[in-house]
């Protein structure tokens, strides 16, 4: 099937490429546009030493060439108003001396073959069709330490209907997703089909209705441990009404119905109402209802929630808002209202001596629940996972082995001490990544467990923020202070230690001189659940060396947590640079290099990389050369990887 698809796109450009010297030619009813492209030849040999533990070591010698052909074409048949065909292929044919696909490549993407077709029939007609398929296969390296093979493959249809009276729009889409982890062997595929129609409606120049209906087929195997099979279909109204013309006053509203069968089942049902008015004096105003109906594994939830919130603006220097929260939520096992209200303000004036910035906010919130001593399950509990970040689970007393990592969709599911990490802090527990697993650094996952529910409490939370902050001698140097309280009043708790408490202040300087800026911050984290220590020290230098001919890059930073509970110390330091040398308009030479080090529980690691490369232009004649290095030294595995490479190529 690849090799049909390629052939298929290779006579297109056949057919074409005698006539792409001129700017317009017709071949019959074909007419091409441009033709565009590159050749090239790539060699590389690349060894590599792999010690996975003391006196065991495997070791690899690999020789490798390679071609590149790319292609870009646009044409039309007949008339450019009635078929447009677009078209690109990137085919890299090669030849290896290894089983070994990929070495760890400093992150970088190689692309071994893409296709992309795309026929757009009466572009610019009221009624218009768009056909399209993509193929793909590439290598890519997660965080330095897994090579990933992926297959990707998608084709489909949209139809437009742009009618004034009734815009319409409709996309079926058919997906397929492989990928690979080369060292692990853990295989991950993603089937679905999709289905998607989109009405526009206005009645009024101030009013915009839009009707959507979508319906997605999905099945994804998970390393062969999990597979998850659902049918999702959604139905969303949206209306949006404006109250007078050039006036940001509107009225917005929104109803959703969601459904979702097969290995998961969810339904969800909601309605939201959100005003806003922009009143005399400097004032707006903000508000919002929304009601939640949620069903799953046979737990019926409702939510409402109305909020406000005043907000004043002085001048440029001063705003200040008003704000009120209400949620009562209720299910068979418990009823939890929550009721909060404060007041911020932000403030910031240039002085005499510099640029002045404070900010503070203050709010209460009153949290009573009424339930029983049950298990009682969480569903979808988003938490971003940060490398250096602490991040806990937001429920004590979870049950072991019950908890469960996804992504987003619900449909990939982590495995602990592959893709994160379990530790426990007191009552709760503490979710890590683990570089080198599925969740990449900065990733949003789902958490979903059991816990032992508590009887009914009540008890109000307080929190306290400030922060100021002066830049001087022309924002020159900044110097900063953050604090953060967070107390409990009126407690109604059997067991108050999980309660959290928190003190913390964060100070620091920042210092910038021209190219050159760095700083200092230190933070005192001080809570009965995970309190920590931190220092972080930072340094960045960028900038052209004589007269533009050499640019210069490099950062450094420095985390050192001492996790005071547990007498514990977690290190992260990380150091990166670049210089490009412009040798002369068409020559240059390029060196790029990193260290990176990590020390704690689940996180040893010593990473070291570097690469050079010699790039020369003559006319359409290109010439590449490259040097690389990669040193890891993760646990007791070693891997010690040299490698160079030469690539020639032509453009047309």
């Amino acid at each position: 099937m690849r090799k049909r698809y390629l052939v298929i796109l290779m006579m297109h450009f056949a057919f074409s490429a005698g006539y792409s010297q001129a700017p317009l030619f017709a071949f019959g009813l074909w007419k091409q546009q441009s033709l565009s492209g590159a050749l090239s030849l790539e060699g590389r040999h690349r060894q590599q030493v792999t010690v996975l533990r003391p006196g065991i070591a495997e070791w690899l010698r690999m020789s490798l060439l390679l071609g590149e052909l790319k292609l870009s074409s646009q044409s039309y048949i007949w008339l450019p108003s009635l078929l447009n065909l677009n078209v690109d292929l990137d085919y890299k044919p090669s030849t290896r001396r290894s089983i070994y696909l990929v070495l760890p490549d400093r992150g970088e993407v190689r692309t071994t073959e893409n296709g992309r077709v795309q026929a757009i029939l009466l572009k610019s007609k009221p009624v218009s069709l768009r056909l399209f398929t993509n193929y793909s296969h590439s290598f890519t390296n997660r965080d330095y330490l897994t090579n990933v093979e992926t297959f990707k493959n998608d084709y489909g249809g949209s139809v437009f209907v742009r009618y004034k009276f009734l815009p319409v729009s409709v996309t079926c889409q058919q997906n397929r997703w492989n990928q690979k982890e080369l060292q692990t062997g853990r295989l991950f595929t993603n089937n679905s089909r999709k289905f998607q129609g989109k009405i526009s409606k206005s009645f009024t120049p101030l009013d915009d209705l839009q009707l959507s209906y979508s319906f997605n087929d999905l099945e994804r195997n998970y390393a062969n441990i999990w597979q998850v099979k659902s049918k999702i279909s959604s139905i969303d109204l949206r209306n949006k009404i404006h109250f007078k013309e050039k006036n940001p006053s509107n009225l917005y509203s929104l109803v959703q119905s969601y459904r979702q069968s097969g290995s998961i089942n969810f339904n969800r049902f909601q309605i939201y109402e959100s005003l806003f008015i922009k009143l005399p004096k400097n004032l707006q105003f903000n508000s919002s209802y929304q009601f939640s109906k949620n069903e799953q594994e046979k737990t019926i939830s409702t939510q409402n929630n109305i909020a406000s919130r005043l907000e004043h603006q002085l001048y440029s220097s001063l705003r200040t808002q008003l704000y009120h929260e209400y949620t009562y939520q209720k299910q068979f096992q418990y009823n939890e209202l929550l009721n909060s209200g404060g007041i911020n303000f932000y403030y910031r004036k240039k002085t005499p001596i510099g640029l002045l910035s404070l900010h503070y906010d203050f709010q209460r919130r009153h949290q009573n629940r009424s339930s029983t001593p049950i298990l009682l399950r969480v569903f979808n509990e988003e938490h971003e996972l940060t490398d250096g970040q602490p991040i806990l689970l937001n429920r004590p007393y979870i049950v072991p082995n019950s908890l469960v990592v996804t992504d987003q969709t619900e449909t990939i599911i982590y495995q602990e001490n592959i893709d994160y990490l379990i530790i426990k802090r007191a009552n709760y527990l503490e979710l890590q990544r683990l570089p080198g697993g599925h969740i990449r650094n900065g990733m949003t996952v789902y958490t979903n467990y059991q816990t032992i529910q508590q009887n009914s409490y009540k008890f109000d939370i307080v929190n306290r923020s400030f922060s100021v902050s002066i830049k001087l001698f022309r924002r020159m140097l900044e110097l900063y202070y953050r604090s953060l309280e967070q107390d409990y009043r009126n407690i109604h708790l059997s067991d108050t230690t999980i309660l959290k408490y928190i003190s913390q202040s964060v100070y620091g300087g920042r210092l910038s001189l021209g190219f050159l800026s760095g700083g200092i911050e230190k933070n005192n984290f001080d809570s009965n659940i995970i309190p920590y220590q931190l220092r972080r020290y930072y340094i960045q230098l960028y900038g052209n060396i004589i007269a533009d001919k050499i640019m210069l890059s490099l950062t450094g930073n420095r985390r050192e947590y001492w996790m005071t509970m547990d007498k514990e110390q977690q290190l992260f330091s990380d150091i990166s640079g670049k210089i490009v040398w412009n040798i002369s308009f068409q020559t240059k030479t390029s060196f790029e290099g990193g260290y990176r080090y990590q020390e704690g529980r689940g996180l040893d690691l010593k990473l070291l990389t570097g690469r050079f490369e010699f790039y020369t232009k003559y006319r359409q004649l290109i010439l590449t050369f490259g040097v690389e290095v990669f040193r890891r030294l993760f646990y007791q595995e070693k891997n010690n990887y040299d490698g160079f490479y030469i690539r020639l190529e032509r453009k047309f």
